[in-house]
């Protein structure tokens, strides 16, 4: 006879773009439903427009997600010009993010965490991750001799100079290069659906 665990469903894995995507949803109450659909809960305490922390219960996986430049956000424009600058982690949005993570770690006490980030939330999750995390970026935002840390799975797409400067990044190939601007159609986060990174 199978044990009651045995017969409970597990809840689908999660993708990178999943993730992203939750994180770039602005209605609280959307972010709740989609998370519920993986297993997890939304720490509304650690989540702002920048950055989303949930928690799976049952599995004990802590979540970080970490948004790209916001354009209407001048406060996210001066992080860029920081980041080409080589001051990332002087800037508020670093900061911020970084508090919001440890907080988290500290809360669900988690050995272990995941974090994904998009554009500008990519160098920011690579650089708050401790060595024992798991990191996925998508057409992360590098500069001159970006590298990709040892616990980071970083993807780009064929096209997207937002994220051809670093190195060991994952490119993948581009179905609609040539046809459309590449800025426009490379760095769209809807990108990342198709290629099944599962967190």
């Amino acid at each position: 006879m199978e044990s009651n665990s045995a017969l409970i469903k597990r809840p689908k894995p999660m993708s990178m773009h999943d993730a992203l995507k939750i994180g770039y949803t602005r209605n609280e109450k959307k972010q709740k439903q989609m998370l519920k659909r993986f297993g997890y809960r939304l720490d509304e305490d650690l989540t702002n427009r920048n950055h989303l922390t949930a928690y799976d219960p049952v599995t004990k996986k802590l979540l970080f997600v970490s948004n790209g430049t916001n354009p209407m956000s001048v406060k996210d424009i001066w992080t860029d010009v920081n980041l080409a600058l080589g001051n990332l982690k002087g800037t508020d949005r670093y900061k911020s993010d970084k508090k919001a993570f440890r907080t988290a770690v500290a809360k669900y006490d988690e050995k272990e965490a995941v974090l994904a980030g998009h554009s500008l939330g990519s160098p920011i999750v690579s650089g708050i991750a401790r060595p024992e995390d798991k990191v996925y970026t998508f057409n992360p935002a590098r500069t001159v001799g970006s590298k990709t840390r040892q616990n980071e799975k970083a993807f780009r797409i064929e096209g997207d100079i937002v994220s051809a400067l670093g190195s060991g990044i994952k490119t993948i190939p581009n179905p609609t290069l040539g046809r459309e601007i590449p800025i426009l159609d490379a760095h769209r986060l809807d990108r990342a659906k198709n290629l099944n990174i599962a967190l």
